[in-house]
């Protein structure tokens, strides 16, 4: 981690704010405190094609895998009959589930279908240092006949469409933390909450304290004035998280940004 140049940052945050630097600084750097844990565990498995129906008698058709502990980028490639598509699609080792129905319908051919994932990045020992292998997880073949390939949906499913066996909607709309989406806003919270009109994305300088973290029932996001705000480092009780792209709070991820390499834990507070 660039850390001189966050902990210069974060100073500016802490005068504006008027908070004591010594305790903010110092849980940086107890942050980044060697003797933490630092293994990470990318690795795949048990990959395998979910078809479900939906209410309308269209198919959809999704690559499914064993999500590993943590989470980096990955990428699902496609074969027919054993020859390459050109179907390859990027997502994350956590996320478990990719709808395939719109690319193979594009492609449009019929034949027995596979599709292979892969870690792109090695697991990490308690160091932090790579070891083994890029894990990856091949699916066995699924075959798409002319019938099935005439009722491919049109569409991607959607939270009224069909739904896996572990509950989630596949195809969702519903941005997951830790993905690279175009900053739009969040889907509706749950009952009982109230949901932000605009979106803040402009808001004053890069470490906020002025809003509220909220608990959206599928993911935390960060107020200020009412509004949810996106690639944002914020400050709260002392401990830093950070909101990405997507309008909800970063978890179990490393990522990169102006300020170098870093790792947030399962409850969103910067490890490193």
């Amino acid at each position: 981690m660039k850390l001189r140049k966050l902990s210069a940052i974060m100073m500016a945050a802490v005068v504006a704010t008027s908070t004591p630097a010594g305790a903010v600084l110092g849980q940086i750097t107890a942050y980044a405190d060697s003797d933490k844990d630092k293994s990470k565990d990318y690795n795949i498995g048990g990959a395998d094609w979910d078809v479900q129906e939906d209410a309308n008698g269209k198919i959809h058709i999704y690559a499914t895998w064993d999500a590993s502990d943590d989470s980096c980028g990955a990428t699902i490639t496609v074969t027919r009959d054993d020859k390459k598509t050109g179907i390859s699609v990027t997502t994350t080792t956590t996320k478990g589930s990719v709808e395939l129905t719109q690319q193979i319908k594009k492609y449009g051919k019929t034949g027995d279908y596979t599709f292979k994932i892969k870690a792109k990045s090695k697991s990490k020992n308690e160091d932090g240092k790579s070891e083994g292998e890029l894990s990856e997880s091949e699916s066995d073949f699924y075959e798409i006949d002319e019938d099935t390939m005439k009722k491919l949906s049109s569409t991607a499913a959607t939270s009224s469409g069909v739904n896996t066996s572990n509950g989630q909607t596949p195809g969702s709309s519903i941005p997951m933390p830790g993905t690279s989406t175009t900053p739009a806003t969040p889907n509706a919270a749950p009952a009982g909450t109230s949901t932000a009109a605009t979106q803040s994305t402009d808001t004053s300088g890069d470490f906020l304290t002025n809003g509220t973290i909220t608990d959206w029932g599928i993911g935390h996001v960060y107020l200020v004035n009412g509004a949810p705000v996106f690639s944002k480092w914020i400050v709260d009780s002392g401990k830093l998280y950070h909101i990405g792209a997507n309008g909800f709070m970063d978890k179990n991820l490393t990522f990169s940004d102006y300020t170098g390499t870093h790792y947030v834990g399962a409850d969103g507070a910067l490890v490193y």
